[in-house]
């Protein structure tokens, strides 16, 4: 039950969070909100048939039962809604088949990979110390376990999400300037981070030329996420380009023409 109530606080959130960002559209969003709330009927119906499968069965054999089907379901859940979403929240990168991938956004994930196995290893040490500190070392195991099996996976595929669209930037930049700067379909990768024009929570909202010192493309991103008690809290970022003095005279009327195209609701002022 406790599962069932997490997946439908998920789904709540997602769903406001959506209705706030420029790509949000009455028909793909309702079908999203309908897959998923399926998807969340199948995994409950798993649990409980699991749970009178194994009735009667040892206490050992029934908490692994429902523990997997709870895990596996759970999962699937996770990356069943991101392949649901509406088409304008998600990346549009299509890569060669045998691309090789920037490791950019995944590598950063691995500290954390570690830190919770740390963590882990010392929860289950504790575990042995009987009495209040066992009790508690037995919560601290199951959040972070939780983390391990449910954080990381996501964390994981929304990295590599952002390694494709850093990699399609590469291959086929609307604009690329020396500097390391990219601009593309997805969004724009500069000072070693990606930035998406549109994804689920976060979209463009203008982009203008100032003369500086030093000349510069100024981005601002609407980002709409959960707070704390279900409000929804709606934030401004500022992103700075430099403009390298080497940058051609057709290069940001190009960028204005392609921006206008991929963000047509944002205010575009390039040329």
């Amino acid at each position: 039950m406790f599962t069932a109530l997490w997946c439908l606080f998920i789904i709540i959130g997602a769903w406001t969070t959506l209705r706030h960002t420029a790509f949000y559209t009455r028909k793909p969003a309702a079908r999203t909100l309908l897959l998923t709330s399926l998807m969340l009927c199948a995994e409950t119906a798993a649990v409980f048939l699991t749970m009178r499968l194994v009735d009667g069965r040892s206490a050992s054999v029934q908490t692994t039962a429902v523990a997997s089907v709870v895990i596996l379901s759970t999962l699937g859940l996770i990356f069943g809604v991101a392949k649901t979403a509406p088409a304008g929240a998600l990346l549009t990168t299509a890569l060669p088949r045998n691309a090789p991938l920037v490791k950019l956004y995944r590598r950063r994930i691995l500290p954390w990979v570690w830190a919770v196995l740390i963590c882990l290893a010392g929860t289950l040490l504790l575990m042995r110390v009987p009495g209040t500190v066992q009790v508690i070392a037995t919560c601290l195991a199951v959040i972070v376990a939780s983390f391990l099996v449910f954080g990381l996976p996501a964390a994981y595929v929304s990295a590599l999400r952002l390694d494709r669209a850093v990699t399609g930037l590469q291959l086929n930049p609307w604009l690329h300037w020396p500097p390391d700067i990219y601009f593309g379909q997805d969004g724009v990768f500069c000072n070693g981070e990606f930035c998406a024009w549109g994804v689920a929570g976060v979209s463009l909202l203008s982009a203008s030329v100032e003369p500086g010192p030093p000349r510069r493309i100024e981005l601002w991103f609407q980002k709409t996420q959960m707070g704390g008690y279900g409000r929804t809290q709606v934030m401004k970022i500022r992103k700075d380009v430099l403009i390298p003095p080497a940058a051609a005279a057709t290069d940001l009327p190009a960028l204005q023409a392609a921006l206008i195209t991929r963000c047509p609701d944002a205010t575009i002022n390039l040329a």
